[in-house]
């Protein structure tokens, strides 16, 4: 049975100061990087020897602010939980020496060989490979009411004891009753300048958007087999994912959602050079992420 590592306060805040020293050089030198996220890192601790994965979240000026953020988790946890196997996961809070408030979640290290994409990179593409049809399953059925998505990429799962445990929660995806995400900007609102918001809402609205119907949300999970260089399976999976769909996903559908992804990734990255801008040249202050491209694990 998976069980969360013990980790200190103190552990936590040498995990800070480290990467507060990468993010200085703009460099993951010194750290041990085991996932590159859209807005956060997974780190390995200890750094020699990982046992544990710590995520850390974008800081927030004050520690009621973070916790709005893991308050949100906490409830996309709730819903998910009735479809899926969730990985064991503690959130936790420390106030760094800058004086900001730092949310992490911390995870047990799993085994490389039941990484899901370790699974796939292993096995001959199969139709109906069991792993492929859970993920087929799960997405049918969170999508199914409407009111919570989950993000089926290959690489958010592990496949442990014959079922896949989810260990990617700290991108929500919540709907209102109206069908709109229920979008939680956190630190952007403190450092984004104001006339970019509205922007940057739109982008993150256009992907949760597509990811909350079930074909979205399969196209998405497919697309993921290419990303993680799994291109040969990508005829297997739809194959599996479309006895699930009226209207088949075709393999050019998701190569040309590739592109968009593509595209669409690039202009939020662009408006996260422009917050790192505005919040070390106008706000004279320490920018607070590494800005990645998730599609290379390049610092920006």
């Amino acid at each position: 049975m998976l069980m969360v590592p013990s980790i200190t306060d103190k552990e936590l805040g040498v995990i800070e100061e480290a990467f507060q020293a990468a993010l200085a050089e703009r460099s993951f030198d010194g750290l041990t990087v085991m996932g590159y996220g859209e807005i956060g890192l997974a780190l390995g601790w200890p750094f020699d020897e990982p046992t544990t994965v710590v995520k850390r979240l974008p800081s927030t000026p004050a520690r009621s602010d973070s916790q709005v953020l893991l308050d949100f988790i906490n409830r996309y946890e709730e819903a998910v939980a009735r479809f899926v196997t969730l990985t064991p996961t503690e959130k936790r809070l420390i106030t760094n020496q800058q004086g900001r408030s730092v949310p992490f979640l911390v995870q047990p290290l799993l085994p490389k060989e039941t990484l899901a994409e370790v699974v796939l990179a292993n096995s001959e593409p199969e139709v109906d490979h069991p792993l492929v049809v859970a993920i087929r399953d799960i997405v049918v059925a969170a999508n199914s009411d409407g009111a919570q998505a989950i993000d089926c990429q290959f690489s958010n799962f592990a496949w442990v004891d014959g079922e896949l445990s989810y260990f990617d929660t700290g991108s929500p995806l919540l709907y209102l009753p109206d069908g709109s995400p229920e979008i939680e900007l956190g630190n952007y609102k403190q450092v984004l300048p104001t006339a970019l918001l509205p922007v940057l809402r739109k982008l993150v609205d256009k992907v949760a958007r597509e990811m909350g119907t079930i074909e979205g949300g399969l196209s998405h999970a497919a697309l993921s087999a290419i990303r993680i260089g799994q291109d040969r399976w990508l005829d297997a999976v739809l194959a599996t994912f479309n006895s699930a769909l009226d209207t088949p996903i075709k393999a050019t559908d998701v190569h040309a959602q590739m592109d968009r992804v593509h595209k669409d990734m690039k202009a939020i990255k662009r408006l996260a050079r422009l917050e790192r801008a505005w919040a070390t040249k106008v706000r004279r202050r320490t920018y607070d992420s590494f800005i990645t491209d998730s599609f290379t694990n390049e610092v920006l």
